[in-house]
């Protein structure tokens, strides 16, 4: 009987043995890969402190990103190497001090997440698990 949950022995198999062996005992696994990734991203941040009425602060964060693999540099993307991420989150913040020992704060925030990947990769991904 196998100590290993069957998913990850699945996942490890995926893994390439070494191909380069060295003296001693380590052997590694090494590849010429070529990937490229296309990247688009800002932060913007203000702050403001009102004369008596506490601070203000807002946030705006945002990226946008491609990421294509060539196999087999990544067995986990071989049947597509096409990847899109975008990521955006905004947070607003407002502090005020009621008493010399009390500190009242205020947080919202928001955060979206989208990830693409193709009916190809997502078959594979069945397969796997």
């Amino acid at each position: 009987m196998s100590r290993w949950d069957p998913v990850t022995a699945k996942v490890l198999d995926l893994w390439p043995l070494p191909n380069r062996n060295v003296t001693g005992p380590v052997s590694n696994y090494t590849g010429n890969v070529s990937n490229s990734q296309d990247m688009n991203a800002f932060d913007v941040k203000g702050d403001y402190q009102f004369e008596r009425a506490g601070r203000l602060f807002v946030r705006e964060s945002y990226s946008k990103s491609t990421l294509d693999t060539k196999p087999p540099a990544n067995p986990f993307m071989a049947a597509d190497p096409d990847s899109k991420q975008a990521n955006h989150n905004a947070v607003a913040g407002y502090s005020a001090s009621i008493r010399p020992h009390i500190l009242n704060e205020l947080r919202l925030g928001s955060i979206a997440s989208i990830h693409s990947i193709s009916a190809m990769m997502r078959a594979s991904i069945r397969t796997i698990f």
